[in-house]
């Protein structure tokens, strides 16, 4: 298959599966007082308490309640990164802390842009999303753009942002974010170059 036939077929199922994903998060509670405890709100702005997320160990057959974990999706969306992260959204088992983009299928600022368009698309413009290292530590980045597109994300038809990528840059904010946390309580789910991570563990 060449590039131009992959492209073709990546973005035309991604406008197809975004629109079901984004259907499933719109139809679910999601909540707003930076725990993952207490109350949710559904869209429309219905209060309803939160119920801890169930969960079901098929090897002994238990089940249980789990609280939703707190993560920081580090991201260079990207039609993959996009639906990993609307996943996320729409889960009941963690809770999405902040967005952070990083250079790899197309430019930072283009994948800032990207997760932007993501949390407007969902309904979640209350998670903040931050710029974080505009190219590779060691070599000259390689684009992606010939597979998902000039923008990361060409298919599916979204506006233009108006939410804003916040001041700090990622790398600072993850190093505040991870120091800040309790011991266990954040994961970083690293879905592109992990060269915030890098350089944030040199800082």
């Amino acid at each position: 298959l060449t590039d131009t036939v992959i492209q073709k077929t990546i973005c035309q199922n991604t406008a197809s599966v975004l629109r079901i994903v984004t259907a499933i998060i719109l139809a679910r509670p999601h909540r707003r007082d930076g725990t993952g405890r207490g109350r949710t709100h559904w869209r429309g702005g219905v209060e309803m308490p939160y119920r801890a997320a169930s969960w079901h160990n098929t090897a002994t057959g238990h089940a249980g309640d789990m609280t939703a974990h707190r993560i920081i999706i580090d991201t260079d969306p990207g039609v993959d990164d996009a639906l990993a992260i609307m996943l996320a959204l729409a889960s009941d088992r963690v809770e999405v802390q902040a967005l952070v983009s990083v250079a790899g299928n197309v430019t930072v600022e283009q994948t800032a842009q990207n997760a932007c368009r993501i949390l407007e698309l969902t309904g979640r413009t209350d998670i903040p999303v931050y710029a974080g290292c505009a190219r590779p530590m060691g070599h000259t980045g390689v684009s992606a753009s010939h597979i998902h597109g000039a923008t990361g994300m060409d298919g599916p038809d979204l506006p233009t942002p108006t939410m804003p990528v916040q001041a700090q840059h990622g790398v600072d904010y993850l190093v505040d974010a991870i120091r800040a946390a309790p011991h266990g309580g954040l994961s970083l789910v690293m879905l592109g170059p992990m060269t915030n991570l890098a350089v944030a563990l040199l800082k």
